[in-house]
Order: structure tokens, then C-alpha cells, then sequence
């Protein structure tokens, strides 16, 4: 039994010694008041487009330690296709596919792009009473899109999560998407851990609790 405990924790301390060293890894890309607007109509499915661009914009990156860097005067733009209208109750809830991604620095540099997108957008009120109806509507939603390149690929790997969209529409408050309107937008990207990053992390705690166990 304890040779067997032996050759699980040198087998994981070499994997370990094998994985790159430890470092702060971006913790998310983000942007805000992005100027965007979706069309009720064309698209890859017919059905309508969602486009967000602004430039220039100040792109803020941040690290797992916390520490924050921004680019200024940089480029974003985000597109992306109405699948499907899943609309109800005067609530508007969309489900958007393809499209690409881009972040550039105030040099055109890549810093990020994606393609392939997959997102639900869905419908988010905020009410003051005693105003019967929305003082603020937004589309709130998460999705992913397929990295393809950028100076920040190798922290982001293959795939990546778009996050905390906010779509503020006020003062527009459609009941579908069967109608156009505009707003402006904030979102962060975050990468998605690799399945190898994964399976380090699970073998270091199988190490930790056999080590507690023993």
C-alpha cells in the first residue's frame, strides 16, 4: 500500500515538474459602450444580425493576480447571426450563431480574434417603482466562439467564453426580434481552461487528499 501511495506521488510530482511553471494568467479581455444594433432581417439564416464595433476603445486586460493593462486606442468589433427567435411573453430571448470577434491594439496588432460563435441573449428589466413600465432593458447573456489568433491566443488556447454581455437597449423595448433597434454594449472574454490545464489541476488534488488520507 505505501509503495503504491510512493509511485502516485512521484508519478504526479514528475507531471508537475513536466508542466510549464506557474504564472499569472489573464483572467479576462474587456470592453465598454460599444455602440451596436441588431437588424430584424438577412444574416446567414435570414432571420436578422447583431454587429457591435467601436474604435477607438480603450481595451482593459486583467490577470488572475489582479493586476489590470489597458490598451487605448484600440479596435473592437463582435457579429453574430439570429438562429432562432425565442421571443415569449414580450420578453425578448434570441439564440445567435457564427459570426467573428476582434480585439486590435492602437497599432492594428491582433490582440484576439474568434470565430464561431454560439449565444443566448435574453431579456433583463429593471423597474422603479411606481413606474408601471421598464426604466432600463437590457439583453444579458453568455456564449462561446473558437479562438483563431491574436498575440493573446496562447492564454485563451482554442476556445473561449464570452461573458457578461450587456446589451442596453433604453429607451427601446421591442417584444421580439421581428423589429430593429440599437444600443450599447459591455463584455469581458474569458479564456476556457484546456482539458491538459484540467487534468494537472484534478491530479494535484487527488495528490492532496490521498496525501490527507495517509
Amino acid at each position: 500500500m505505501m509503495k503504491k501511495s510512493m509511485m502516485v506521488v512521484i508519478l504526479g510530482a514528475a507531471l508537475l515538474m513536466l508542466a510549464p511553471p506557474v504564472t499569472a494568467a489573464i483572467s479576462y479581455v474587456s470592453v465598454t459602450t460599444v455602440d451596436g444594433q441588431f437588424v430584424a432581417s438577412g444574416g446567414a439564416y435570414g432571420k436578422g444580425s447583431l454587429t457591435f464595433a467601436k474604435n477607438p476603445i480603450d481595451i482593459v486586460m486583467q490577470d488572475t493576480l489582479g493586476a489590470q493593462t489597458t490598451f487605448g486606442g484600440g479596435q473592437f468589433s463582435l457579429s453574430s447571426d439570429l438562429f432562432a427567435d425565442l421571443s415569449s411573453g414580450g420578453l425578448v430571448k434570441g439564440d445567435f450563431r457564427g459570426g467573428n470577434l476582434l480585439f486590435k491594439d492602437s497599432g492594428g496588432n491582433v490582440l484576439l480574434s474568434g470565430a464561431s460563435l454560439s449565444l443566448t441573449l435574453d431579456e433583463q428589466d429593471v423597474y422603479v417603482p411606481p413606474i408601471p413600465t421598464p426604466v432600463y432593458v437590457y439583453l444579458t447573456g453568455t456564449g462561446l466562439f473558437s479562438v483563431t489568433g491574436g498575440s493573446l491566443m496562447g492564454d485563451f488556447g482554442s476556445q473561449g467564453s464570452v461573458v457578461e454581455i450587456t446589451f442596453n437597449l433604453s429607451p427601446t423595448n421591442p417584444v421580439n426580434l421581428s423589429q430593429s433597434f440599437s444600443g450599447t454594449m459591455n463584455m469581458s472574454a474569458v479564456p476556457v481552461p484546456e482539458p491538459a490545464t484540467l487534468a494537472i489541476l484534478g491530479l494535484g488534488g487527488l495528490l492532496l487528499r490521498r496525501k490527507r488520507l495517509a
